[in-house]
């Protein structure tokens, strides 16, 4: 009876630890896609990425989108977050597009700054190009989303 414990134990921890990388498979956060889309608003290429939720592959629904500025810096820790808010019933499967910055002062602010430092030269010099930069997002990126991805208002 010794040996058939042994054995019996063996057995289910040598199952346990085979079945790790199959639980961890499902359990991986999905890895986000980059693009490079170029935006004839902002006379340049963007690098943008897309993080897209677990079973996106085999579904069919569309599904609504989430556009993220500084998105190589946080588009995981948003991702993740949204993750825990879908498993949690708490809000529906997102896609998650974040966008590289290239000139924040350009893109984040509306209006051009005219503060000056103490030598006289401009603090924010490229500040100003809000507008152009919500542009390009409704008019250039949000349209390749579109194409490329099943989307969804929200």
């Amino acid at each position: 009876m010794k040996g058939f414990v042994c054995r019996f134990l063996s057995a289910t921890f040598a199952i346990s630890v085979l079945s790790i990388p199959l639980a961890a498979q499902d359990i991986a956060p999905p890895i986000p896609q980059k693009l490079v889309v170029h935006s004839n608003l902002l006379n340049e290429d963007r690098v943008i990425w897309v993080r897209t939720p677990h079973g996106y592959e085999s579904g069919k629904n569309p599904l609504p989108v989430l556009y993220l500025t500084d998105g190589d810096a946080h588009i995981n820790e948003i991702g993740s977050t949204i993750d825990f808010l879908v498993d949690s019933g708490r809000m529906p499967p997102l896609i998650v597009v974040g966008i590289t910055n290239t000139d924040r002062t350009r893109d984040l602010t509306p209006t051009h700054s005219d503060d000056k430092d103490s030598d006289g030269k401009e603090t924010a010099p490229t500040s100003g190009g809000g507008d152009r930069f919500f542009d390009f997002i409704q008019t250039e990126l949000m349209p390749q989303i579109e194409k490329h991805y099943r989307t969804a208002p929200y």
